[in-house]
This record gives C-alpha cells, sequence and structure tokens, in this order.
C-alpha cells in the first residue's frame, strides 16, 4: 500500500484510499476504508452484494459498480449551484441490475434512484 503523505487533507486521502479499492479490490485499502469510517456496515454489506438503493453514498456507488461510469451528467440550479448529479453504467461493464444501461441519480451526495435507460 502507499504512503499518503500527511500535508492531504483527510477527505482527500481517503479519496485515494478508496481509488485503491475500487480498482484494486485489495484487502489493505478495505481495511483503511474500515479503520476512517468511510461506510457504515449497511453500507459495506450493499457495496459487497453490489446492490444500490436509495441512501448510499455516492462513493457506495462507485464502490459497488466499480468506476467505470459510461456517462456523468452535472445538475446545477438556476443560479448554477450543484445540486446533484448522475452517473450511467453499462452492463458490460459493470455489474449493474439493468440493461442496457442503469442511471443511478445522487441528490446531496446519497442515491435517489436507481433506474433503467436504453442510451447512456
Amino acid at each position: 500500500m502507499q504512503t499518503l503523505p500527511i500535508s492531504l487533507p483527510q477527505r482527500q486521502t481517503t479519496f485515494v484510499v478508496f481509488m485503491d479499492f475500487a480498482g484494486l479490490a485489495h484487502r489493505r485499502p478495505k481495511a483503511e476504508l474500515i479503520r476512517r469510517n468511510t461506510f457504515t456496515e449497511r453500507e459495506w454489506q450493499m457495496i459487497e452484494a453490489k446492490k444500490v438503493e436509495p441512501g448510499l453514498s455516492e462513493c457506495g456507488v462507485r464502490a459497488a459498480y466499480s468506476l467505470n461510469v459510461t456517462k456523468y451528467y452535472d445538475h446545477s440550479d438556476m443560479n448554477n449551484n450543484p445540486i446533484g448529479n448522475d452517473m450511467v453504467f453499462s452492463c458490460k461493464e459493470a455489474p449493474v441490475p439493468y440493461c442496457p444501461f442503469t442511471k443511478v441519480e445522487i441528490r446531496e451526495g446519497k442515491v435517489s434512484a436507481v433506474i433503467p435507460v436504453s442510451e447512456p
């Protein structure tokens, strides 16, 4: 496992560890994510079962479905303030429930909906 610089903010270093976990599914990054309380016990159960449902964090979605996002959409309000995003995953590249594509809507950092779509 790589050594993380201490000068980086905790959130950024957690993201680096998460990237190792999502990319490698390696035991050491998982142990570090557990030590940092990145996910609740319920979120770990969902991630390991590859099940995404409303309430799961965006980070949890990426851990469950891998980092293979086919398309990513940012949403903003009329004043250009961010309000959420959508991630579209292909069933050919990620263990998602719907084919050909599954869209995961994220609002306030949590899953608000998981729906089938025919195009990214």
